[in-house]
Protein backbone atom coordinates (compact mmCIF):
# COMPACT_ATOMS: atom_id res chain seq x y z
CA UNK A 1 0.00 0.00 0.00
CA UNK A 2 1.49 3.37 -0.96
CA UNK A 3 2.45 5.88 1.71
CA UNK A 4 0.35 9.03 2.13
CA UNK A 5 1.47 12.66 2.23
CA UNK A 6 -1.33 14.53 4.09
CA UNK A 7 -2.10 18.12 3.03
CA UNK A 8 -4.76 20.26 4.70
CA UNK A 9 -6.48 22.96 2.64
CA UNK A 10 -8.51 25.84 4.15
CA UNK A 11 -7.68 24.76 7.71
CA UNK A 12 -7.13 28.04 9.57
CA UNK A 13 -8.34 30.37 6.82
CA UNK A 14 -9.43 30.40 3.18
CA UNK A 15 -6.71 29.15 0.80
CA UNK A 16 -4.39 28.09 3.65
CA UNK A 17 -2.16 25.13 2.74
CA UNK A 18 -0.69 23.09 5.60
CA UNK A 19 1.66 20.18 4.94
CA UNK A 20 4.72 18.62 6.55
CA UNK A 21 7.98 20.26 5.51
CA UNK A 22 9.56 16.90 4.62
CA UNK A 23 8.29 13.57 3.36
CA UNK A 24 10.13 10.34 2.56
CA UNK A 25 8.65 7.41 0.67
CA UNK A 26 9.73 4.21 -1.03
CA UNK A 27 8.16 4.15 -4.47
CA UNK A 28 4.77 5.56 -5.46
CA UNK A 29 2.74 7.57 -2.96
CA UNK A 30 -0.54 9.43 -2.49
CA UNK A 31 -0.91 13.17 -1.94
CA UNK A 32 -4.05 13.34 0.23
CA UNK A 33 -5.79 16.75 -0.03
CA UNK A 34 -8.19 17.30 2.88
CA UNK A 35 -10.38 20.38 2.44
CA UNK A 36 -11.55 21.83 5.76
CA UNK A 37 -13.41 24.78 4.23
CA UNK A 38 -14.98 26.07 1.01
CA UNK A 39 -14.51 24.36 -2.34
CA UNK A 40 -11.18 25.29 -3.87
CA UNK A 41 -8.89 24.76 -6.85
CA UNK A 42 -5.50 23.30 -5.92
CA UNK A 43 -2.45 23.27 -8.16
CA UNK A 44 0.26 20.63 -7.60
CA UNK A 45 3.67 20.85 -9.28
CA UNK A 46 6.57 18.42 -9.04
CA UNK A 47 10.10 19.83 -8.97
CA UNK A 48 12.33 19.17 -11.98
CA UNK A 49 14.29 16.21 -10.53
CA UNK A 50 11.14 14.64 -9.11
CA UNK A 51 9.24 15.02 -12.38
CA UNK A 52 11.95 12.91 -14.10
CA UNK A 53 11.17 9.89 -11.90
CA UNK A 54 7.52 10.44 -10.94
CA UNK A 55 4.30 11.07 -12.83
CA UNK A 56 1.34 13.22 -11.81
CA UNK A 57 -1.67 12.77 -14.12
CA UNK A 58 -2.93 16.33 -13.62
CA UNK A 59 -1.61 19.40 -11.87
CA UNK A 60 -4.97 21.13 -11.37
CA UNK A 61 -7.54 19.70 -8.98
CA UNK A 62 -10.90 20.85 -7.66
CA UNK A 63 -11.59 19.81 -4.07
CA UNK A 64 -15.18 20.03 -2.84
CA UNK A 65 -16.04 21.56 0.52
CA UNK A 66 -15.23 19.10 3.34
CA UNK A 67 -13.95 16.47 0.89
CA UNK A 68 -10.72 14.52 0.69
CA UNK A 69 -9.06 14.07 -2.69
CA UNK A 70 -6.34 11.44 -3.01
CA UNK A 71 -3.87 12.16 -5.83
CA UNK A 72 -1.67 9.24 -6.84
CA UNK A 73 1.91 10.08 -7.74
CA UNK A 74 3.43 7.14 -9.60
CA UNK A 75 7.18 6.64 -9.22
CA UNK A 76 9.16 4.86 -11.92
CA UNK A 77 9.61 1.27 -10.73
CA UNK A 78 13.07 1.10 -12.27
CA UNK A 79 14.31 3.88 -9.95
CA UNK A 80 17.67 2.68 -8.59
CA UNK A 81 18.74 5.64 -6.41
CA UNK A 82 17.11 8.10 -4.01
CA UNK A 83 15.85 11.39 -5.43
CA UNK A 84 15.11 14.48 -3.32
CA UNK A 85 13.18 17.43 -4.71
CA UNK A 86 10.09 19.47 -3.91
CA UNK A 87 6.36 19.38 -4.47
CA UNK A 88 4.66 22.76 -4.61
CA UNK A 89 1.00 22.93 -3.57
CA UNK A 90 -0.84 26.20 -4.18
CA UNK A 91 -4.36 27.63 -3.93
CA UNK A 92 -5.98 30.97 -4.70
CA UNK A 93 -4.38 31.01 -8.17
CA UNK A 94 -0.91 30.87 -6.62
CA UNK A 95 -1.63 33.41 -3.84
CA UNK A 96 -1.03 30.81 -1.12
CA UNK A 97 1.49 28.02 -1.52
CA UNK A 98 3.63 25.62 0.40
CA UNK A 99 6.58 23.49 -0.59
CA UNK A 100 7.32 19.99 0.70
CA UNK A 101 10.77 18.45 0.39
CA UNK A 102 10.18 14.91 -0.87
CA UNK A 103 12.72 12.10 -0.87
CA UNK A 104 11.77 9.12 -3.02
CA UNK A 105 13.73 5.95 -2.38
CA UNK A 106 13.73 3.09 -4.89
CA UNK A 107 10.60 0.95 -4.59
CA UNK A 108 10.98 -1.90 -2.13
CA UNK A 109 11.16 -5.34 -3.66
CA UNK A 110 7.99 -7.31 -3.11
CA UNK A 111 9.04 -9.97 -0.63
CA UNK A 112 6.21 -12.25 -1.74
CA UNK A 113 4.90 -15.02 0.46
CA UNK A 114 7.01 -17.90 1.66
CA UNK A 115 5.19 -21.19 1.24
CA UNK A 116 6.26 -24.29 3.09
CA UNK A 117 7.09 -27.05 0.61
CA UNK A 118 5.24 -29.56 2.77
CA UNK A 119 1.94 -27.90 1.81
CA UNK A 120 2.34 -29.24 -1.74
CA UNK A 121 2.51 -32.86 -0.56
CA UNK A 122 -0.61 -34.85 0.41
CA UNK A 123 -0.98 -35.79 4.05
CA UNK A 124 -0.69 -39.39 5.24
CA UNK A 125 -4.49 -39.58 5.59
CA UNK A 126 -5.04 -38.39 2.02
CA UNK A 127 -2.43 -40.83 0.71
CA UNK A 128 -4.00 -43.74 2.62
CA UNK A 129 -7.53 -42.95 1.42
CA UNK A 130 -6.31 -42.54 -2.17
CA UNK A 131 -4.60 -45.94 -2.12
CA UNK A 132 -7.54 -47.70 -0.40
CA UNK A 133 -10.72 -46.32 -1.96
CA UNK A 134 -13.95 -47.33 -0.28
CA UNK A 135 -17.24 -48.28 -1.94
CA UNK A 136 -18.49 -44.69 -1.79
CA UNK A 137 -15.36 -43.52 -3.63
CA UNK A 138 -16.12 -46.03 -6.40
CA UNK A 139 -19.71 -44.77 -6.66
CA UNK A 140 -18.54 -41.13 -6.60
CA UNK A 141 -16.00 -41.83 -9.36
CA UNK A 142 -18.57 -43.59 -11.53
CA UNK A 143 -21.12 -40.82 -11.07
CA UNK A 144 -18.62 -38.07 -11.90
CA UNK A 145 -19.89 -34.48 -11.89
CA UNK A 146 -23.57 -35.32 -12.16
CA UNK A 147 -24.32 -33.74 -8.79
CA UNK A 148 -26.22 -34.75 -5.69
CA UNK A 149 -29.73 -33.59 -6.61
CA UNK A 150 -30.19 -35.78 -9.74
CA UNK A 151 -28.60 -38.69 -7.92
CA UNK A 152 -30.99 -38.34 -4.98
CA UNK A 153 -33.91 -38.11 -7.44
CA UNK A 154 -32.91 -41.39 -9.09
CA UNK A 155 -32.47 -42.94 -5.65
CA UNK A 156 -35.98 -41.88 -4.59
CA UNK A 157 -37.50 -43.37 -7.74
CA UNK A 158 -35.54 -46.62 -7.25
CA UNK A 159 -36.60 -46.85 -3.59
CA UNK A 160 -40.23 -46.27 -4.55
CA UNK A 161 -40.07 -49.10 -7.07
CA UNK A 162 -38.36 -51.44 -4.60
CA UNK A 163 -40.88 -50.57 -1.86
CA UNK A 164 -43.72 -51.24 -4.28
CA UNK A 165 -42.25 -54.65 -5.15
CA UNK A 166 -41.64 -55.35 -1.45
CA UNK A 167 -45.25 -54.53 -0.58
CA UNK A 168 -46.53 -56.65 -3.44
CA UNK A 169 -44.40 -59.63 -2.42
CA UNK A 170 -44.71 -58.90 1.32
CA UNK A 171 -41.09 -60.03 1.80
CA UNK A 172 -38.94 -58.98 4.78
CA UNK A 173 -35.75 -59.56 2.74
CA UNK A 174 -36.81 -56.81 0.31
CA UNK A 175 -37.44 -54.39 3.20
CA UNK A 176 -33.98 -55.10 4.70
CA UNK A 177 -32.38 -54.52 1.27
CA UNK A 178 -34.29 -51.24 0.97
CA UNK A 179 -32.95 -50.16 4.38
CA UNK A 180 -29.38 -50.95 3.36
CA UNK A 181 -29.71 -49.09 0.04
CA UNK A 182 -31.33 -46.13 1.80
CA UNK A 183 -28.50 -45.99 4.38
CA UNK A 184 -25.81 -46.08 1.69
CA UNK A 185 -27.59 -43.39 -0.35
CA UNK A 186 -27.97 -41.09 2.67
CA UNK A 187 -24.31 -41.49 3.72
CA UNK A 188 -23.21 -40.79 0.12
CA UNK A 189 -25.38 -37.67 -0.06
CA UNK A 190 -24.06 -36.49 3.31
CA UNK A 191 -20.44 -36.94 2.20
CA UNK A 192 -21.11 -35.00 -1.02
CA UNK A 193 -22.63 -32.08 0.90
CA UNK A 194 -19.48 -31.68 3.09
Amino acid sequence: MPQTLPVEINGERLHAVDAPSEFTTAGSFVLDLLNRGESVHVHVRLGEALSRVARLDSGNHYVERGATLPIRIAVDESLDRSVTDTIEISTGYGAKKTTVSVTVDPPEDDPGVDVDERLGRPSATETASASNPGPLDDVRDSVGDVGVVPLVGVGVVALTVVLGVGLALNSPVVFVAVGIVLGVALSFAASELR
